[in-house]
């Protein structure tokens, strides 16, 4: 029910300066009355102002989660709401751990990666998180950029040392050895003025080096000291570059309003940066900074890089939106667009549903490749299936030494109770070695290893769902050896994308897999290919088979891209690729083509598998050193989509063999998500897309076609690729794929009748 009269409203801390603003703007809403409750230190206040604060107020914030937020846990009123916001400097002390749960309604962090590693070091309720952004004026910062800004390097505040102005010096050394035009301005209070940072010993002497650094180097007149003020939206007018070089941030403002106003954002590999700023390629080093500004001064992508930047900063902090999330936070319970990124313990009732579907991942959930087709797939069946996606790693201490789940995590999946990603949709991994002692008592023994694995699945299913499924096992590759992983009444779909029967690089026949499928095929009651190729290959071994393209999440690479519209002064053109650059990735034609167009620069984003590159790695190396190449390494979903979008043209070199004359790229779909033209080798899959694809075999015809898509492609054709990759989102593609789910399950239930 709507409330008649303005809500009443406590905000207590010591340190309103982050809060006052938001405040500002929830008071013209006429919707609420604030009252401060002002704190003198993390855990020093006037008790009888508290106490008058608690009689009068429907909520209280309580602004960073310090002594503040404990004592109004400890003290609020049944019918009154407590939310907390935490910042950056609360997970290094004990007050998070001491509030009183039951009594907290929202613990609200500026930052995901925060959130995370809270919830975790405190044991906070996942579900009663939320991230809600800073907010920025997006109005006020956006304004239209100086003649020269191209050549100007930003940095708002150095202060603390974390801050690292020292790498945005070295960045401004690096630079002036291409172009002696670039400056750097500094932004901020001199550090002299701080006395307690002056009574840090390590803080003072690193300024008092720095300084005496600057002062001595042949660039001091290159780095311009801007005094502190309100003019922060007029100064990044002439500010093409805003560095973040810093440690750590929980948030870290100016980036923010950067993007209002079209700056490029140069963010280290801070923890946390690219969920923030998720379509951003953080920067590892100084060199890597310096070389990314200098190519981007002179390219075409530049242009595309600033409206993107506009437009993330517009979706995502503009204060009109900050300021509705924090109304509803306020005004009602939290909408389903504040829930917790996180993924959540499982509810102790499940949905009944009449099969599972157990997917055993070649790959971590979160950098799986068909993490999107899986996504879309849960959706068309909600109604029929639980989907259950066995992750790989079995042993405990090894998970947990890379990153790739915490003990918490680790904890639950030893005791086999899967995490919740969506509705119908949990993670697990089956932990069988390296596990505390306190928790072996919970592994599965007596089993050869292959077999144990399917008996610990089957376990997960028969403890965790309340009901008795059918299961049907899904598989990737013929070396999984279904038969030991599942038992006879149970079902199997193989999903096959690749030809695993055949060396990538070589196209060399493999004599283990080929025997290998020969046995598995009759045992999967159906089989997905890709590709038509791989069909007509290998559909005469199968019992039941059907061909579904590779597909994109359209959404994912759609909101990143523009129809090219660039000035005819730009000279560079750039062009790019995302994917894996392992052995299928044809090296020795990328060198040749790279070297005959030193016009063109060449972003490539992936893993460079090394393992499989030992005959090549003088050719890799070689590619890797040249002046016009930047290899990024592994890039997230969103990452890669920004990416791709701002380039000329996109290219698919692969190897010409039997192996990849079968691939159906799912590349392929993602570049035409962004519209840009594709230069690719010739594929027999793919065929069919000759007027689509801009295809190429001779390295003549390679800088030949990579000239022609930069320069000749037309809006049409960018209209015409985004209407392909909408065709095959996925989306779409697994309706497919759910009906012969459920056409398999039905079969299985009327035999049962």
């Amino acid at each position: 029910m709507k409330n008649t009269q303005p809500l009443k409203v406590v905000v207590c801390g010591h340190d309103q300066k982050f809060w006052n603003s938001i405040q500002k703007y929830l008071e013209k809403t006429g919707l609420f009355i604030f009252k401060e409750d002002f704190w003198s230190g993390h855990n020093q206040h006037n008790k009888k102002r508290s106490k008058e604060c608690i009689r009068w107020a429907d909520i209280i914030i309580a602004e960073w989660t310090l002594g503040n937020a404990v004592y109004y846990s400890k003290h609020k009123r049944p019918h009154q709401r407590l939310i907390t916001r935490f910042h950056l400097q609360e997970r290094n002390t004990s007050f998070p751990g001491k509030l009183v749960m039951k009594n907290v309604d929202k613990i609200v962090f500026v930052g995901a990666h925060i959130q995370q590693e809270c919830i975790q070091k405190f044991n906070l309720p996942v579900e009663k998180t939320c991230v809600v952004s800073n907010f920025v004026d997006f109005k006020k910062y956006h304004k239209a950029k100086f003649a020269g800004s191209e050549f100007n390097l930003g940095m708002i505040g150095i202060v603390p040392l974390r801050k690292r102005m020292d790498l945005a010096v070295d960045v401004l050394e690096e630079l002036l050895q291409q172009d002696q035009r670039y400056k750097l301005h500094i932004k901020g209070a001199n550090p002299a003025s701080y006395p307690w940072l002056m009574g840090r010993a390590a803080e003072k002497k690193y300024y008092l080096e720095l300084y005496s650094r600057i002062n001595n180097s042949p660039y001091r007149n290159r780095i311009i000291f801007d005094p502190p003020g309100d003019d922060v939206a007029n100064w990044f007018q002439k500010i093409g570059y805003i560095l973040s070089p810093s440690d750590y941030e929980s948030f870290h403002m100016s980036i923010a309003e950067g993007l209002c106003s079209g700056t490029l954002p140069m963010v280290w590999d801070w923890e946390g940066a690219t969920d923030i700023y998720k379509y951003l390629l953080p920067i590892s080093d100084t060199k890597m900074a310096a070389q990314t500004i200098e190519t981007l001064r002179k390219s075409s992508s530049r242009a595309l890089y600033s409206k993107q930047s506009v437009d993330y900063a517009r979706e995502n902090f503009d204060r009109d939106k900050v300021i509705a999330q924090w109304q509803n936070l306020l005004v009602e319970k939290p909408t389903a667009t504040l829930s917790s990124p996180m993924s959540s313990a499982m509810s102790s009732s499940i949905n009944k549903r009449k099969a599972v579907i157990i997917i055993w991942c070649i790959d971590n959930w979160a950098t799986f490749h068909r993490r999107e087709m899986l996504n879309e797939m849960a959706k068309h069946l909600k109604e029929d299936v639980d989907i259950l996606l066995i992750e790989p790693g079995s042993h405990y201490s090894a998970i947990k030494a890379n990153g790739w789940d915490n003990d918490a995590t680790l904890t639950r999946f030893v005791q086999k109770k899967p995490m919740q990603i969506a509705e119908n949709l949990y993670r697990i991994r089956l932990i069988q070695e390296g596990v505390p002692d306190k928790l072996k008592h919970l592994i599965a023994t007596g089993h050869t290893d292959k077999a144990r694995f399917g008996v610990a699945a089957k376990k997960v299913v028969d403890n965790f769902f309340d009901h008795d499924p059918h299961i049907i096992h899904w598989f990737y590759k013929p070396n999984q050896t279904f038969k030991s992983f599942y038992p006879e009444d149970a079902s199997c779909i193989y999903e096959v994308y690749d030809e695993y029967t055949q060396d990538f690089g070589s196209g060399e026949m493999i004599e283990e897999m080929i025997q290998l499928e020969q046995q598995q095929y009759p045992l999967a009651d159906h089989v997905f290919f890709t590709s038509d190729v791989l069909a007509e290959r290998k559909q005469s071994l199968c019992r039941s088979s059907s061909v579904v393209s590779n597909g994109v999440s359209d959404n994912v690479f759609a909101k990143y891209r523009y129809a090219n519209t660039l000035s005819s002064t730009v000279k560079r053109r750039s062009v790019g690729y995302l994917g894996n650059l392992s052995n299928f990735f044809n090296w020795q034609l990328m060198l040749k083509v790279v070297e005959q167009l030193p016009e063109v620069d060449f972003y490539f984003h992936g893993n460079v598998e090394m393992k499989s590159l030992e005959a090549q790695i003088p050719i890799v190396n070689a590619l890797q050193q040249c002046s016009n190449t930047i290899f990024t390494g592994r890039v997230s979903r969103e990452q890669g989509a920004a990416a791709i979008a701002r380039y000329d043209c996109l290219l698919i070199p692969f190897v010409d063999n039997e192996a990849m004359d079968a691939v159906n790229p799912l590349k392929l779909w993602e570049y035409f998500a962004v519209g840009r033209p594709v230069v690719s080798s010739r594929m027999k899959a793919i065929d069919a897309l000759k007027g689509h694809v801009y295809f190429a075999d001779t390295e003549a015809e390679w800088v030949n076609e990579i000239q022609q898509a930069c320069s000749e492609d037309t809006y049409e054709k960018f209209l015409d690729r985004c209407r392909l990759a909408e065709e095959h989102s996925w989306a779409t593609l697994t309706d497919e794929h759910a009906r012969v789910v459920r056409k398999l399950v039905d079969k299985v239930h009327q035999q049962i009748l």
